[in-house]
């Protein structure tokens, strides 16, 4: 008789901690929406990996999913450098990407993101670097690029903030790249 409670006790401390492990992999899987979740429309990105995107991951109720593995993958034709980072989302459903790579392209999907069962759950069409020639260095070449650009007052690939115009807040930010 003591046997069979032992075995009792076992058996539902085991299906109890079964319960714990595979609820947050039924809900991570299932919580991502790609109606509510943010993401950027353009992403910037420095050979070194010190500028940051984030997107917010939601479910289909708005809520934050928490504990969500996203990958983020750059179109390899893109850019040098990384071409996917994991990330986790925290208790406010947002993960933090800080992709080590350089570059300029844009067009649909060039950037994705992705859920962990592989579901595109949001894109961008842009992705650009002070590192504009895409050697994975940020030098005199970039500068000279950039200031052709600036100049001209053209190209998407200059706009490093993503604010529709090549301005000063760029030659800052090519400016603290420099080296990289």
């Amino acid at each position: 008789m003591t046997n069979h409670i032992a075995h009792l006790i076992r058996l539902s401390v085991f299906g109890l901690f079964s319960i714990f492990l595979l609820a947050p992999t039924i809900s991570q899987a299932q919580c991502g929406s790609t109606v509510t979740s943010m993401f950027p429309n353009h992403i910037a990105v420095c050979p070194r990996g010190d500028i940051v995107t984030s997107v917010t991951i939601l479910d289909p109720g708005g809520l934050p999913c928490v504990g969500s593995v996203i990958t983020m993958s750059i179109n390899q034709n893109c850019v040098c450098g990384a071409l996917t980072a994991t990330a986790i989302t925290g208790n406010n459903g947002v993960a933090t990407f800080r992709p080590r790579s350089g570059g300029c392209c844009s067009g649909p999907g060039v950037v994705t993101w992705t859920d962990a069962s592989g579901v595109v759950l949001g894109s961008a069409a842009l992705v650009n670097s002070p590192d504009m020639s895409g050697d994975c260095a940020v030098n005199l070449t970039d500068v000279t690029m950039f200031a052709t650009q600036f100049v001209s007052a053209g190209g998407r690939c200059a706009d490093f903030n993503g604010d529709g115009a090549i301005n000063l807040v760029d030659v800052v930010i090519i400016s603290n790249h420099i080296g990289h």
